[in-house]
């Protein structure tokens, strides 16, 4: 969002100054059930009075950090963020520490895999940001050397229409956090949407049979379906790429998915969908278009599920009063 903030802070004529810190600050992730133990370790402070969504200044082998109680695995997580000329030794020190309680390290393949599994819709990912739309801002970006940015390439059976893989907060599940206790851009559209929206957020899980038939379809004579070898639907390769797939019920589109990926944890494909409130009861089946208009697409039955789907132990709930201060036994 920095770019845009910039050109909002330029545009609106706001009392405010902004500071682009991109490049000058690392954030780490730290997950699992023993997360607060490893930071206790690595930092030698106790942590237990950071609630969720609130962070407090630290220290972890001699440098300032940051340390925020938040993260996208749904149990208890935490975010560090410190100067990039510390992020080595920062990093270190916390892998080391995190040894005595089974700390792992996880790939780029499986970077994203925890948004749709725990219920976080993400830009990037799940829906486009519509920047290309606004004149003003794609004018600011050619100027300032940063116009590849507005490009993009859309993956999926929804087509070459950008402005359907567009979601609101609503049907992203944020109806919760909106606030109509102040003026802002879009507060009348929203305030309909919430007294009566369209769409609602479910995790759609995958038939395992119809997955199975893509997969074969690799060692078939013709045309493959589009492949399923990555765990998600993330390209890290062409750049900016969102894929997004048709709903279907009884062949009418109902809804649109996106961040498909395989939960080793529940052993099911699943993602997201903003779908039609009608059909968004649990159980329902309807169907996910798996493939690019123009080449060979598949049917794949799916059911709604709950959202979001990992529900037990999140990190807003979690107790830390039980588990003991690391930083305490020192």
């Amino acid at each position: 969002m920095a770019p845009y903030i910039a050109y909002a802070l330029q545009k609106g004529g706001y009392e405010a100054e902004g500071e682009d810190l991109t490049g000058r600050v690392f954030l780490f992730q730290v997950a699992g059930p023993r997360s607060l133990e490893v930071l206790e370790a690595a930092s030698g402070d106790c942590l237990h009075d950071i609630k969720f969504m609130h962070h407090r200044m630290s220290n972890i082998n001699g440098m300032e950090v940051r340390i925020l109680r938040m993260g996208m695995a749904g149990t208890l997580a935490y975010e560090v963020h410190g100067k990039v000329e510390d992020a080595r030794p920062v990093y270190k020190a916390i892998l080391e520490a995190g040894q005595p309680f089974g700390i792992r390290r996880l790939g780029r393949r499986s970077y994203m895999l925890n948004h749709s599994e725990n219920g976080f819709p993400q830009a990037y990912y799940h829906f486009p940001y519509p920047w290309s739309g606004d004149e003003g801002f794609a004018e600011f970006m050619r100027r300032n050397g940063s116009g590849s940015r507005l490009e993009v390439r859309l993956a999926g059976s929804m087509g070459s229409d950008v402005g359907e893989r567009y979601r609101n907060p609503v049907e992203l599940g944020w109806g919760g956090m909106i606030k109509f206790d102040h003026d802002f851009v879009g507060r009348k559209a929203l305030e309909k949407e919430v007294v009566n929206p369209r769409r609602k957020m479910v995790t759609l899980v995958w038939n395992a049979e119809d997955i199975i038939e893509v997969y074969a379809s690799q060692f078939q004579p013709g045309e493959p379906y589009a492949n399923m070898d990555n765990p998600n639907d993330v390209d890290w390769n062409v750049g900016r790429t969102y894929h997004a797939d048709r709903v279907l019920k009884d062949g009418k589109l109902v809804g649109v998915s996106s961040g498909r990926e395989y939960t080793y944890y529940f052993r099911e494909m699943i993602s997201l969908s903003s779908i039609d409130v009608e059909y968004g009861t649990l159980g329902t089946e309807v169907v996910v278009l798996w493939g690019n208009p123009g080449a060979r697409q598949k049917e794949i039955r799916a059911k709604v599920s709950r959202f979001p789907y990992l529900s037990e132990n999140r990190n807003q709930v979690v107790d830390v009063s039980a588990i003991p201060c690391i930083a305490s036994k020192k």
